[in-house]
């Protein structure tokens, strides 16, 4: 198997366990960057974080998949920063 099945063959696993007790007990300010494309976890997937994660923003990347830290990484880093700012 290519390594990018391994990997979603994870991600897969990990989200078919239920995590939203675990997200809820979260108390850090969390920042959930998303691609709106992403193939390996779906955006329905960071709506769920964020209503579960408390004091969670969840910025998401339209036409960008799993990796905007390729795609966009300059988008990414001024998300990133704003947020640190905050």
């Amino acid at each position: 198997m290519e390594a990018e099945g391994v990997m979603k063959e994870v991600f897969l696993s990990v989200l078919s366990r239920n995590l939203e007790s675990i997200l809820s007990s979260i108390t850090s300010p969390t920042l959930l960057l998303w691609g709106e494309e992403d193939n390996f976890v779906e955006i329905e997937d960071a709506h769920i974080m964020k209503k579960e994660i408390p004091n969670s923003t969840l910025v998401t990347f339209p036409g960008i998949g799993h990796t905007p830290h390729k795609n966009i990484p300059e988008e990414l880093a001024g998300e990133i920063e704003k947020f640190l700012i905050l």
